[in-house]
């Protein structure tokens, strides 16, 4: 295989998916030898695989197979990298880290300031266990750097509400041995080709990394010369890849100066800062990278993506203002109270984009959501309810569902029971509201219970909504500290709602109605 190198930079992944298709529908020499795809995570794995199912399929047969493609993590990318085969056997990889740091810090709490009153330490100290992770990954000079003593973020000291985390380190360092920040920064410069052909067979094939190292970028520059590399990167703002290009970081980002600050637009100043150090650092590297130009939709949306491609300010022209009054619907916020209610305006605005547009299909939607783990139980008794499709008005038509499925969810370290009577407690420590009771309803031990499935959800839901159930048992317990709230209002409580809800069993209509 003749070694080359290929980068290209696009504002979406979608510009980038048929470059990718293209390079895999190409034959390799060696039939048996894999393509190795490194994706930053599980949902754009599975996009990548849903979509090149259809981008190979280019005749429409549906005859089309993705096989033989090998998706890895940069984590696992770093180990195959430096000549560990197998990433389940690095201790220090989160599963088998989190227990080295239990047992560090259940015999010595200080270690890690809040250990000793944590409510779970296992999942402490499973976040202690992913920000190491972390900076193995994308900051592999820190860990090399305090292996040598250098209590220093790489460079600079770190800051006093930091420097717990270089003694808990030294003491993980000192039970389980070399970590894998400091293989993958000894690794750089001094690969062996032969080991590297073991390790990375085949075509080697970078896809959506949105955090760039000096070392990783080094790396592939020496893996360049090795094997056959392209690069997809994700890059909102074309027009300064050329200035980013001299911009010289050395080893040390974020040390001596900081590359947001020369940006135009708000948002790129503001979140820009790691994307802007990853490209300075691949445009450098590989002079060659070769830049997909997008087409701005007529939109507020695509006036946004247009104002960050040229990194303008976000100031309206006033012949254009008229797309900001209009609302296009292509760019919404929406401000709702509670978890549950954001997943009902959700599901609804969902609903609607999908009966607007013909050619929308759920697998071309995707949810992102900062807190997964508090919004997991709601997605599926709230999106996942059936309902009935409305045919001019009338909803008698077939019944629908949303297809759901929740990806990228963090490793939990707790058992549904367990959340189920910690989210039991979280809604008796406040007021009962209504939102938190719902939260409560929707986890999947409670709903199995009491024999509640997700059209059962949708109608208590719906049924407490009408009835305006607010917060409080009665009077009685919204008078009791902590609340004290006046003697006599009953309205919008639990006893209200339930007297109501009895009243109307009872009372027979004088009509027949569904309930």
């Amino acid at each position: 295989m003749t070694p080359s190198s290929q980068v290209f930079s696009a504002q979406s992944a979608q510009q980038l998916l048929p470059l990718l298709a293209e390079r895999l529908r190409a034959p390799l020499a060696d039939p048996f030898l894999p393509d190795i795809v490194v994706v930053p995570t599980a949902g754009t794995r599975d996009w990548l695989i849903e979509q090149l199912g259809h981008e190979l399929d280019a005749n429409g047969t549906g005859e089309a197979i993705l096989t033989n493609v090998h998706f890895w993590f940069p984590n696992e990318f770093n180990l195959h990298a430096i000549g560990t085969e197998r990433a389940a056997d690095d201790p220090w990889s989160v599963k088998r880290l989190r227990w080295t740091l239990l047992g560090l810090l259940t015999a010595d709490p200080s270690l890690a300031p809040g250990f000793a009153d944590a409510k779970s330490p296992l999942a402490t100290a499973q976040r202690i266990a992913e920000l190491f992770d972390r900076y193995s990954v994308y900051r592999p000079e820190m860990p090399a750097t305090w292996a040598v003593g250098t209590q220093a973020d790489p460079v600079t000291p770190l800051r006093p509400d930091k420097q717990w985390q270089y003694a808990l380190w030294h003491a993980v360092h000192s039970v389980i041995g070399v970590s894998t920040g400091e293989r993958f920064i000894a690794a750089r410069g001094h690969l062996d080709p032969a080991a590297v052909q073991r390790a990375l067979p085949g075509r080697l094939s970078i896809f959506g990394l949105d955090a760039y190292s000096p070392a990783k970028v080094s790396l592939l520059a020496e893996l360049s010369t090795l094997l056959d590399l392209a690069v997809y990167t994700v890059f909102p703002t074309s027009d300064r890849i050329t200035d980013l290009r001299s911009v010289d970081l050395g080893d040390e980002l974020r040390s001596h100066l900081d590359l947001a600050n020369d940006m135009h637009n708000p948002l790129l100043r503001s979140w820009s800062r790691a994307g802007l150090e990853s490209m300075a650092l691949l445009s450098r590297a590989f002079p060659k990278m070769q830049t997909l130009e997008a087409v701005a939709a007529p939109t507020v949306l695509g006036r946004l993506q247009q104002s960050i491609a040229h990194d303008e300010s976000l100031a309206i022209p006033p012949h254009k203002k008229s797309v900001l009054e209009n609302g296009d619907g292509s760019f919404e916020v929406h401000l709702c109270h509670g978890p549950t209610r954001q997943v009902e305006v959700l599901r609804d605005a969902l609903l609607h984009r999908l009966a607007a547009d013909p050619t929308l299909h759920p697998r071309d939607i995707i949810v992102i959501c900062p807190d997964i783990e508090t919004y997991a139980p709601l997605v599926g008794p709230v999106m996942g309810a059936e309902f009935r499709e409305s045919i001019e008005g009338d909803a008698t038509g077939a019944r629908l569902q949303l297809p759901i499925a929740i990806i990228d969810k963090t490793t939990s370290t707790s058992t549904p029971v367990a959340d189920a009577v910690a989210a039991l407690f979280d809604a008796v420590g406040n007021r009962l509201e209504l939102s938190k009771v719902l939260e409560l309803l929707a986890l999947e031990p409670v709903r199995r219970k009491f024999a509640i499935n997700e059209d059962g959800f949708a109608t208590v839901e719906r049924w407490l909504t009408d009835l305006q159930v607010h917060w409080g048992i009665d009077d009685t317990y919204r008078a009791t500290a902590p609340w004290n709230y006046p003697a006599g209002i009953e309205a919008g409580t639990w006893r209200i709602a339930i007297d109501r809800l009895i009243n109307g069993i009872l009372v027979q209509s004088p009509e027949d109605r569904e309930t």
